[in-house]
């Protein structure tokens, strides 16, 4: 005959089983918060990388336009009149 187990050792069994059910879950519970919490700091540590650099590029932008010198517009634009064709009359004869 095989020995089994009494119900108040099979109940015992069962609460030890549930208890160590609820520490792991309570625990990756508590692994998943902190990844979750360390990509959020990560994400606004990069975001505030990029806004710097994204202003510290947009100054250096408009120190180098107040820098340049004012490009000159070219004498061909200047003029009014449009240039016409004429046909000429072709020659019978």
């Amino acid at each position: 005959m095989s020995k089994t187990p009494s119900p108040p050792e099979k109940q015992k069994a069962r609460a030890e089983a549930q208890a160590v059910r609820e520490r792991e879950s309570a625990q990756a519970w508590t692994d998943h918060e902190n990844e979750a919490r360390a990509v959020e700091e990560r994400t606004a540590k990069l975001r505030a990388l990029r806004l710097a650099k994204e202003a510290q590029e947009a100054e250096e932008a408009a120190t180098a336009a107040a820098e340049a010198p004012p490009k000159k517009k070219s004498a061909a634009k200047k003029s009014a009149a449009p240039k016409v064709r004429v046909k000429r009359a072709r020659s019978t004869g």
